[in-house]
């Protein structure tokens, strides 16, 4: 009996070292340069980083964006989703090459910057995911917080 409790240590501790030895993505700011991204649109006060129907970003561990969002301002809300898959959602029906969205939440969704040009964001886990930003507001928004009533 012994003999099979030290050799289901051995395993386990094996086992064990196999994982700790195994590589692990780095997730720092100073390895992960940020992406430029001027993709995506701007229309009526409302960015996205692309059409939820297309193509997403890439989202690896630690990746982080610089989304030039086009807006002249800086957006009151931006928002993150998420996907498995690169092609978005479908539009009639759910088919093999669409996948689905879902916002983005915790470490794999951090927003680091945000100004009238760009909006820093982080995906600080290690899992990759494909991405899609939306970000929005009212162009009278002031650095207060608050809004002017310019024309």
């Amino acid at each position: 009996m012994w003999q099979r409790v030290t050799n289901l240590l051995v395993v386990l501790t094996a086992g064990a070292a196999v994982f700790a030895c195994s590589p692990s993505c780095d997730t720092s700011d100073e390895a992960n340069d940020p992406t430029p991204y001027e993709g995506g649109t701007a229309v009526n006060g409302i960015y996205a980083s692309s059409s939820s129907h297309e193509k997403l970003l890439p989202w690896p561990g630690g990746r982080r964006y610089d989304l030039v969002h086009h807006l002249g301002f800086e957006p009151l809300i931006v928002q993150l989703y998420w996907s498995f898959a690169v092609a978005g959602i479908g539009v009639d029906a759910q088919t093999d090459d669409k996948s689905s969205l879902t916002l983005a939440t915790g470490n794999s969704a951090l927003m680091q910057l945000k100004s009238d040009e760009f909006i820093r964001v982080k995906n600080d886990s290690c899992v990759e995911y494909w991405l899609l930003a939306l970000a929005f507001g009212d162009g009278r928004q002031m650095d207060g917080g608050g809004t002017t009533d310019a024309p």
